[in-house]
């Protein structure tokens, strides 16, 4: 069942980042211990991480109704680096547009993951002296914002405790124990 609906949503998600008229393909090929999977996009819009392993989503039905459950990964991203930085951008804005399709298709979301973005200064320690970093740009702060204020999503963590400073919901592999 779980791989059945990891290829269900694979296709799904070409399908949805994929413009009018874009050609998607899938291929398996099948041998006696394996099966290779690939899915190609053979027309523009299926974004060049795509196929990075920095979105993966799983439908459930709920009492609810159904639910998309997302775990990311945004990477850092370089405040000094604009290519890395512009990469970081294009993946923000896929992600606003996959959370518009769930949203399109009358599911509830979650995103769950590392996004490395503080949204507001009370979500980062040192807001002054992170200003310019990658994480806190005021163009990513925007971006996170826009997914809240545009599109009826929720800081979850922040709308249970709007005032609590030094808490987070996140945490440094860095660090010390």
């Amino acid at each position: 069942f779980l791989i059945q609906q990891a290829l269900l949503n694979l296709l799904d998600n070409a399908i949805d980042f994929s413009p009018q008229g874009g050609v998607i393909h899938l291929h398996a090929l099948r041998d006696a211990d394996t099966v290779q999977l690939t899915l190609r996009d053979h027309g523009p819009g299926v974004p060049e991480f795509a196929g990075s392993g920095r979105w993966l989503e799983v439908d459930i039905d709920t009492d609810l109704g159904p639910v998309t459950v997302a775990s990311t990964y945004v990477h850092t991203g370089e405040a000094t680096d604009d290519a890395r930085q512009a990469e970081k951008y294009r993946f923000l804005d896929a992600v606003e547009a996959r959370l518009v399709a769930i949203g399109r298709r009358r599911r509830h979301g979650i995103v769950c993951g590392d996004l490395n973005v503080a949204h507001a200064e009370i979500d980062l320690a040192n807001p002054s002296t992170n200003r310019r970093n990658a994480g806190f740009t005021d163009e990513e702060r925007a971006s996170f914002g826009q997914l809240l204020a545009q599109h009826g999503f929720t800081d979850t963590f922040r709308a249970q405790h709007p005032t609590l400073a030094q808490r987070y919901s996140w945490w440094s592999y860095r660090a010390a124990d």
